[in-house]
């Protein structure tokens, strides 16, 4: 472990009614963290995914970065980059993120990254390239400036080439048992999903072509 200077932690700008959640590590921690060069952060989605900012939008709560438990995380992310100053930073998040509040969330996150002076690059990608699943996320890329300067070459990696992977590829056909649905269970759901069709509700199900890919599998919210 490397221990740092007990000097104040270096501001790092944000929206004046920004709070951080509760699950925060106090400041006085943040010296003691591993010293790296690296760093790869994945933040909380839900308050920027299209299916999260619209169940939240449903239940009257808030979203995006007035999500005081969850939407905040970025600036606390930020803030052990500002103290540790690794060389590169890999960001990713839903690819709702960049168009989220008419762009100004991604424009207060590329600001904050510049201001900390780190070279940003982002790129919304499909992971339909890699494995069956149609599933885009960005991918924010980040470089010191004051250790690389502004050439920096870097270009994100082009999807591989020749025939995409296809769900057949990856489906076994010995599954165990509790892995597959029951026949009485199966029509529950369908009989379920036609209820509430007739009423106008949204619920229902989707099935897959094994020849093709999934759509984005997600939690519940």
């Amino acid at each position: 472990r490397v221990a740092l200077p007990q000097s104040p932690i270096p501001p790092v700008p944000r929206p004046p009614s920004h709070a951080f959640s509760s699950c925060q590590a106090p400041p006085r921690r943040i010296p003691i963290l591993i010293a790296h060069k690296l760093s790869p952060f994945a933040r909380t989605t839900t308050p920027f995914s299209i299916a999260g900012v619209s169940k939240k939008k449903s239940l009257g709560r808030l979203h995006g970065f007035k999500d005081a438990s969850q939407g905040n995380l970025f600036f606390y992310l930020a803030t052990i980059a500002s103290v540790k100053r690794p060389l590169a930073l890999i960001l990713e998040n839903v690819k709702n993120l960049v168009s989220h509040d008419k762009g100004r969330t991604w424009g207060t996150i590329k600001a904050t990254l510049e201001e900390m002076e780190y070279k940003v690059f982002h790129k919304v990608i499909d992971a339909r390239d890699y494995v069956p699943q149609h599933r885009e996320r960005i991918f924010i890329v980040c470089f010191d400036r004051r250790v690389f300067g502004d050439a920096i070459p870097f270009q994100f990696p082009a999807p591989p080439e020749g025939v995409k992977p296809k769900l057949a590829d990856i489906l076994s056909n010995d599954s165990p048992a509790k892995y597959t649905l029951s026949d009485h269970l199966w029509q529950y759901l369908r009989d379920y999903a036609d209820r509430h069709k007739e009423k106008g509700n949204g619920f229902g199900f989707g099935l897959a072509n094994v020849d093709g890919v999934t759509r984005t599998l997600s939690a519940r919210y």
